[in-house]
C-alpha cells in the first residue's frame, strides 16, 4: 500500500470568494501530497495562469476525510500547520474542501483510506501514543 502512487482530480467554485474556480488533481507521493491546480475565471471559464503546484508532506496532514451525498462529494483535508497551504486557493485555517466528481468516489475513497494509512505510518514513525485511527 505504501508505494503505490494514486491521483485524485478536484475542484472547487470557491476561489477568490467566487469569482474564480479551481481544478486540480492530488497525487500521492513518497513524500507527500501533491496538489497541481490551475484557476479559470469564473465568469468566462478563461484560465488566470499557469498549472502550479504544492507539497503537503504526510507529517503535517491532521486529517482526510472523504463525504458523499445525494448532490455533492467532497474531499477535505485539514493540515496542522497552517503555513504548509500557504496561499493555496481556497484554503482556510488549515483546512482545504475539494469537490470530487461521482465518477470517481472510487479513487476518493482509495485515496482517503491511502491516506489515512499513511497518517498511521508517519505516528508510529514518531512514536506517538496516540492511535491515529482510534484516538487518545
Amino acid at each position: 500500500m505504501g508505494n503505490q502512487s494514486l491521483s485524485l482530480h478536484f475542484k472547487t467554485e470557491k476561489v477568490y470568494e467566487g469569482f474564480a474556480q479551481m481544478e486540480g488533481v492530488m497525487t500521492t507521493t513518497e513524500q507527500g501530497l501533491r496538489m497541481e491546480y490551475v484557476i479559470k475565471d469564473n465568469f468566462i471559464g478563461v484560465l488566470k495562469g499557469n498549472k502550479k503546484s504544492i507539497l503537503i508532506p504526510y507529517g503535517a496532514i491532521a486529517e482526510v476525510d472523504y463525504k458523499r451525498n445525494l448532490f455533492v462529494s467532497r474531499f477535505r483535508i485539514s493540515v496542522n500547520d497552517m503555513e504548509v497551504l500557504g496561499k493555496f486557493p481556497g484554503a482556510k485555517n488549515g483546512r482545504l474542501s475539494l469537490k470530487v466528481m461521482r465518477r470517481n468516489k472510487d479513487m476518493a475513497l482509495r485515496m482517503q483510506e491511502h491516506l489515512r494509512w499513511r497518517l498511521g505510518y508517519v505516528t508510529i514513525e514518531r512514536g506517538s501514543d496516540v492511535d491515529p485511527f482510534l484516538g487518545p
